[in-house]
């Protein structure tokens, strides 16, 4: 269900159960890549098909809507993916601009990293924080991102991960979004809420 909530502490949430595959979400706009809908064997999943791309993009419009101070939520499965590329997975953006300017977290499925970046032009961007964390394929992991100010707290399955990261950057609003790099990933259960 895609849904803009004014009441209470839910911003967003999107979990694609009343979409019929390979419907694409309203309220979301595609940047790159080849974006669809899928049956997962249990629920209605949101995927980019295609593990060759360099990077797939996808960003979460809600209604036009853009948070300053939030927490994302996101489940996420890897796939398949290319086992050539240390970099290859997925990325979950947020405070995105424009196409050079937004925060994104890299999960790295071959190389077991989180990369916390701050992207501002051409290239990845600048490498604001990491740690080392153990993915396997077709296991659902549950990530959060608490963004206050300039300061990004990561989890995963509640597991803290990052703690207060300082961006520097000077990106105080924007939409959340989606992406995989080299990776056919799943996406689900997609919420902001305040903080």
């Amino acid at each position: 269900m895609s849904q803009l909530i004014i009441n209470g502490n839910i911003l967003m949430m999107e979990d694609f159960e009343e979409l019929t595959p390979p419907q694409n979400p309203p309220g979301w706009s595609q940047i790159d890549g080849n974006w669809t809908t899928c049956y997962d064997g249990e629920n209605i999943v949101y995927q980019q098909d295609d593990e060759s791309d360099k990077k797939a993009l996808t960003i979460a419009t809600a209604y036009n809507e853009t948070w300053y101070n939030f927490t994302y939520q996101v489940r996420l499965k890897f796939i398949t993916g290319n086992d050539k590329k240390p970099d290859a997975g997925a990325l979950l953006i947020f405070r995105y601009v424009n196409g050079n300017t937004y925060y994104y977290l890299r999960i790295e499925q071959y190389s077991d990293m989180l990369r916390l970046y701050e992207k501002g032009g051409e290239g990845e961007g600048l490498l604001r924080g990491s740690a080392n964390i153990a993915l396997v394929e077709g296991v659902w992991y549950s990530f959060k991102i608490r963004i206050d100010g300039q300061i990004v707290n990561v989890w995963v399955d509640d597991i803290p991960y990052l703690t207060n990261i300082d961006m520097r950057g000077s990106i105080t609003s924007g939409q959340v979004g989606v992406g995989t790099r080299y990776y056919k990933c799943y996406f689900d259960d997609i919420m902001v809420t305040e903080s």
